[in-house]
């Protein structure tokens, strides 16, 4: 009955919404969905790849674009979305994102899916998008702000293991780049996240 009790506890403290549409990718790590009418960008949590151009979060990186690109064929403009906060509400980062783990549905060629037409079946796999990214190589599972939900942990920490094994992505350019994500550890700071 406590297993039970606590499991409800996480269930209600968390925060899912969607579907939404995706509008387009902005980097490695951020999308843009529309939310509630308007455009909304959203931090992808527990991942954090390499930049594709300089700024204030840091240099260019060859690996960036190539983390970009990666991310825009896994959800082309239209697909859709759900997004899922482990908070109790949707928290934003202190450029204004929406701080989530986004999942959706794949079709065949295992990019994300839009929405079903009207009343028609269709089978399809989930996609974690945040895995899918980690899995890749172009992310460790970055636990720099705290450890991700335990039904997100375990993933993670797979996709980062089989990443590493096969040198995906940037495991086999620059590893060391990841290895010195991977030990980045900040207790968060009230107000302050990715």
């Amino acid at each position: 009955m406590r297993l039970i009790l606590l499991l409800l506890v996480a269930t209600l403290s968390a925060v899912e919404i969607g579907p939404v549409p995706v509008l387009k990718v902005i980097d490695g790590d951020t999308i843009e969905v529309q939310l509630d009418g308007k455009p909304e960008r959203v931090r992808l949590l527990y991942v954090d790849t390499p930049e594709a151009s300089d700024n204030d979060h840091g240099k260019a990186m060859p690996e960036g674009a190539k983390a970009a690109a990666f991310l825009a064929n896994l959800l082309p403009a239209g697909c859709v979305v759900r997004l899922y906060s482990p908070k109790a509400k949707l928290e934003r980062d202190r450029y204004g994102r929406i701080l989530a783990i986004a999942t959706g549905s794949t079709g065949p060629d295992g990019r994300a899916e839009g929405p079903p037409p009207n009343e028609q079946l269709r089978v399809s796999v989930l996609l974690d998008v945040n895995s899918a990214i980690i899995r890749a190589g172009w992310s460790v599972y970055w636990q720099k702000y705290g450890q991700a939900p335990e039904h997100y942990d375990g993933s993670f920490r797979l996709a980062q293991d089989q990443a590493d094994r096969e040198g995906a992505g940037i495991w086999g350019t620059n590893p060391g780049w990841l290895t010195d994500k991977a030990n980045e550890r900040t207790a968060p700071r009230a107000g302050k996240a990715p």
